[in-house]
């Protein structure tokens, strides 16, 4: 429930820097990782994970020759990442 809470307090301070209202759902996270082919990746670069819902579902599918990099800008989602 932290995680719900801390984006939405972010959002509404920052409406137009935040995109979500709330963490995205595991289906979610799947139908967007499927599309990947992952064979032919080398990096993956996330830009906002915001709270990591993404986040620990790639980093879930990420080999060991492929490298994951998270860009967060807002400083109130990393100790929640």
């Amino acid at each position: 429930m932290l995680k719900a809470r801390t984006i939405f307090r972010e959002f509404l301070k920052s409406p137009n820097k935040v995109g979500a209202i709330a963490p995205s759902s595991r289906y979610l996270a799947n139908a967007m990782l499927d599309q990947l082919h992952w064979d032919t990746l080398t990096n993956v670069v996330e830009y906002g994970p915001g709270t990591g819902a993404i986040s620990k579902h790639l980093l879930k599918r990420v080999r060991d020759h492929q490298k994951f990099f998270a860009v967060e800008l807002n400083a109130s989602f990393v100790p929640v990442l």
